[in-house]
């Protein structure tokens, strides 16, 4: 069953899609002031809690009870029930329902829908926002998803990748953003700039001294091969 809101078309019933929500897009968005409602207080809902806290200046949670591992978060929690958990949430940035309750994930979730806020549910493919499995390595952010459809390849995907960003692949994460702000200033062109250190990310020989652990040979020998560059 559909339910229309002015020109706003609203499913009132979100059901499971096979498709994964292929219209999804992926996107690097600072969570720093954005305030976020967890509705749940089990391990789901921790979880979720753990991935965003270190991002997010401001999550609340709302549940009957708590898992005792919200204690070690940072999170304001708010005992609620039911209907009342409407009446809490206000109009965060991101709601996520974590709750073993599938029928009030899905009615929080036509509420979020129906109130422009983004939702993240965990009993449906089309969920406005998915999570992706995450790797870090310095500064370096690599987010993975099948849009829901296989957590056991996403995992595999990401020990995949993993096992590839060894330390030589971060230190020379390191050396491209030294070169980088050098070159902001000696170089102006973007073209060339990019050509610049396209020289040195694809260089064997550099990477052979990474490999070997010779980070201060390989970086020296960086600098020297831009300057032949430029």
């Amino acid at each position: 069953m559909e339910k229309t809101t002015g020109a706003v078309k609203i499913d009132a019933a979100p059901e499971k899609r096979r498709d994964g929500g292929a219209a999804h897009f992926p996107l690097m968005i600072s969570m720093k002031e954005k305030n976020v409602v967890i509705i749940g207080g089990g391990e789901v809902a921790y979880h979720k809690a753990s991935l965003l806290a270190p991002y997010s200046g401001s999550i609340t949670v709302l549940s009957e009870e708590f898992s005792e591992k919200f204690d070690g978060l940072d999170v304001k929690k708010i005992v609620a029930r039911g209907a009342d958990i409407k009446a809490l949430l206000g109009k965060p940035f991101l709601v996520i329902c974590a709750t073993d309750d599938n029928e009030l994930n899905n009615e929080i979730m036509v509420h979020c829908r129906r109130n422009g806020i983004l939702c993240n549910n965990v009993d449906v493919l089309d969920s406005d926002v998915y999570f992706g499995s995450m790797i870090k390595a310095g500064t370096l952010t690599i987010s993975i998803s099948t849009n829901g459809l296989s957590p056991t390849m996403a995992r595999f995907t990401k020990e995949t990748l993993t096992g590839a960003l060894n330390r030589s692949f971060r230190e020379m994460l390191g050396i491209q953003t030294e070169l980088r702000t050098e070159l902001r200033h000696s170089i102006q062109d973007m073209r060339k700039r990019k050509e610049a250190l396209d020289s040195i990310v694809y260089d064997p020989e550099i990477w052979s001294l990474l490999d070997d652990g010779k980070t201060k040979q390989a970086k020296e020998l960086a600098v020297r091969k831009l300057g032949e560059h430029q």
